[in-house]
């Protein structure tokens, strides 16, 4: 019998900001962006900021699985777009500047347009078929994907889980699919062998 690896998201607004590398809006999430998603909850999870040790096998083999078939809402880019100011990454030379009593110096922001999605429901499902029908890292994935706060900018809040399924409870969720393939449709990032080094 068909079992599937199935690493799910709720986003907890209903709208996201994530972009491609045009700076166009970015949906469904690509597969890399969940691979990073997850990568990053495991050096928080376990506490790994310079190495990935406890978690590095299971992620090594997430980036080695055929690209996954992605199930979720509709997202619908927005007619306006937001502006936002966000603080350079300068504090390096703040800080100093605030200790030798220039307390006039402040924070430097830099203007950001962006035109969000909006979702059309909040969940999206990653379905990673396994071949043989089990998920050898299933505990640690679960426990890192769990830990995930966010799923593409800071502001896109999400839960994550992941578990095993039947093909016929997977073919049972409720949304638009994308079908992995070659050429044409909505094209997306995927994490391949080394990604994670």
């Amino acid at each position: 019998m068909e079992s599937i690896l199935c690493v799910s998201f709720r986003f907890l607004q209903p709208f996201v900001h994530a972009r491609d590398e045009n700076g166009d809006p970015e949906w469904p999430p690509s597969p890399l962006r969940v691979f990073q998603a997850v990568v990053n909850a495991s050096a928080s999870r376990w506490n790994e900021r310079r190495r990935i040790e406890f978690a590095s096998g299971a992620l090594r083999w997430l980036e080695t699985q055929e690209s996954p078939e992605i199930v979720g809402p509709i997202g619908v880019p927005a007619d306006v777009k937001c502006q936002f100011y966000v603080p350079d990454n300068t504090a390096d030379l703040l800080v100093p500047a605030w200790k030798r009593g220039e307390e006039t110096k402040q924070v430097k922001r830099t203007e950001k347009v962006v035109r969000p999605t909006i979702l059309r429901g909040s969940a999206v499902h990653y379905l990673y078929t396994l071949p043989d029908g089990e998920c050898p890292h299933l505990d640690v994935l679960t426990a890192a994907a769990r830990s995930i706060t966010h799923l593409g900018w800071g502001i896109d809040m999400a839960t994550g889980d992941a578990t095993v399924l039947s093909a016929e409870e997977a073919a049972g969720l409720e949304g638009h699919r994308w079908q992995p393939g070659s050429v044409g449709g909505t094209p997306l990032n995927v994490p391949v062998a080394g990604t994670l080094d």
